[in-house]
């Protein structure tokens, strides 16, 4: 490499570091720092090269350079475990883990971050093994497994507190309230929110705002409270937006997209979700992708459009099969099963039910789905006339949801095969 090159690199390198947090600059410089990075492959310097991945990998996610992150930590590892650094080891296995999590491929996030919390052990009180403790937990949520994620995050809000790293502990927090909202415990989540909210807005770290602002927000649209949900909402793009954080851009789109709904307004419904689709396709965030696509089939469906529907459905089946998502395959499956059924399609109706339940009962056992598909399924033979088979789908699918202690569930089919006596 010339001189001159090294003295580019060596250039760009001290910009990162002046300007980390600057997603606006990182963005508009973005083509240079690429550049210098081929670039300084030449030099040969791992070293450098390692500064350079570190002062770059903040800025990355927020733009969702996601597969650039996987493939250049994956340059970058071989060279720290070279030099036996096991806590830097450590903390690019984190970042590598979340970059797939983020691109949907939660088995290899999963994997990778238990390669990173073995190293892990060596470093109990550090801040790197609270981050990680953090996405492991934020990762068992996302894959409904709730009280293993509230297990993670209660240790990682520990350490935050334990090292007075006030960023961490507002964002495990956040990720705590989360949990607790999906268990049902909204006074805990609101507790976790409001003091992840006011940690944020001490630190002044507007992302962190946002993302609390945002479940907050959340909260009061479970509660249907849409007059203190929709402000908060549309703060949350505005925050997104002004610090050129896509994925939080397209996140707070959907939020918005919900309440648009929620109130009615069908068509606002669908522009925010295209809005949110557009950006999740642009920088490979394959979950929002996922969510946008299902949220447009409902819009549609809702507005007695089942053919439009039953397209956005059949390529969140598509997105789910590529990316190995088997509970999403399993839901995607059973939604078009239900959406054939609409339009008088009964053979391949039954088809997808089949498929989706040869799933739910296979390698990828759920019973949550299996309950959820045999209901779905039990409905459509009711829809036939048939209804020895209903009867035998609901059957089955009742101890399934006192198994898994889903209440709704139990009711739904209870009053179902209450009214299946009535028929015979």
């Amino acid at each position: 490499m010339s001189a001159a090159w090294r003295r580019h690199l060596d250039y760009i390198l001290m910009n990162m570091q002046v300007r980390r947090g600057d997603p606006a600059w990182f963005e508009s410089e973005w083509p240079q720092i690429e550049r210098a990075w081929k670039a300084g492959q030449d030099l040969g310097d791992a070293s450098t090269l390692l500064v350079y991945l570190n002062a770059a990998l903040p800025s990355m996610a927020p733009l969702g350079l996601w597969t650039t992150v996987i493939a250049w930590i994956t340059q970058g590892l071989p060279w720290v475990q070279e030099a036996g650094n096991k806590l830097r080891e450590g903390v690019l296995l984190e970042n590598l883990g979340y970059s797939h999590f983020l691109r949907g491929d939660r088995e290899k996030a999963l994997a990778i971050y238990e390669e990173a919390l073995a190293l892990a052990e060596a470093f109990p009180g550090q801040v790197y093994t609270g981050a990680l403790l953090g996405r492991v937990g934020e990762l068992y949520a996302a894959i409904g497994q709730p009280q293993r994620a509230l297990t993670y995050l209660q240790r990682a809000v520990t350490i935050a507190d334990q090292v007075g790293n006030r960023k961490d502990a507002s964002q495990w927090l956040d990720r705590l309230g989360r949990v607790y909202a999906a268990l049902g415990q909204n006074q805990k989540a609101a507790d976790c929110l409001e003091e992840a909210l006011q940690l944020a807005r001490t630190i002044g770290h507007q992302g962190l705002v946002g993302s609390a602002l945002g479940n907050l927000a959340n909260l009061y649209l479970d509660a249907g409270d849409l007059d203190r949900a929709v402000p908060r909402l549309e703060e949350v793009l505005q925050i997104a937006r002004e610090s050129t954080d896509r994925h939080a851009e397209a996140t707070a789109l959907i939020n918005l997209a919900l309440a648009r709904g929620m109130a009615g307004d069908i068509r606002a419904c669908i522009e925010a979700y295209e809005q949110a689709l557009d950006i999740a396709r642009r920088i490979g965030d394959r979950d929002n992708e996922s969510t946008c696509l299902g949220g447009l089939a409902g819009a549609y469906r809702i507005m007695g459009r089942v053919s439009t529907a039953m397209h956005y459905v059949e390529q969140a089946l598509r997105l789910a099969q590529m990316i190995g998502d088997a509970d999403g395959e399993m839901s995607w499956l059973s939604e078009l099963g239900t959406l054939c059924g609409l339009v008088g399609e009964n053979d391949q109706a039954l088809a997808r039910f089949q498929q989706a339940l040869a799933l739910a009962r296979g390698a990828a056992s759920s019973p949550w789905h299996q309950e959820t598909i045999l209901g779905n399924l039990g409905n459509f033979y009711l829809t036939l006339g048939q209804i020895a088979e209903a009867r035998k789908c609901f059957e089955e699918a009742l101890p399934l949801a006192q198994e898994i202690q889903d209440r709704a569930g139990q009711c739904a089919l209870t009053d179902g095969l209450a009214d299946l006596c009535g028929n015979r």
